[in-house]
């Protein structure tokens, strides 16, 4: 006999139409590709309000430079956006407003 209390729903979780989509639209002002997810996400259901709490995990909005390299706050560390363990690869640049891809870093 089977035990019932076993089975679990588990959210399936595939974020890369979303992250595709972010990187589509590099170069472009942050305000205006945000406003567009916003206009097609709202949190009125369950799957869309998840899909936004995942966002920020793919950008870096507060963002400072340091020596023209794109530092954040991310897991409770300062680091250079796009290092680390997280799924951020992208940032706002803090001057120009545009959503930007960091450089890669010299080892």
């Amino acid at each position: 006999m089977r035990d019932r209390l076993r089975r679990t729903k588990w959210l399936n979780e595939n974020l890369s139409p979303l992250e595709r989509y972010l990187h589509s639209q590099v170069g472009r002002p942050w305000r205006l590709v945000y406003s567009e997810i916003r206009r097609n996400l709202a949190p009125r259901n369950a799957v869309q309000m998840h899909i936004l709490q995942h966002l920020f995990q793919f950008i870096a909005t507060d963002v400072w430079l340091v020596d023209g390299v794109p530092w954040t706050c991310d897991s409770g560390r300062e680091r250079p956006v796009g290092t680390g363990w997280g799924r951020i690869r992208l940032y706002v640049c803090p001057k120009s407003g545009l959503l930007k891809v960091p450089k890669p870093r010299k080892k």
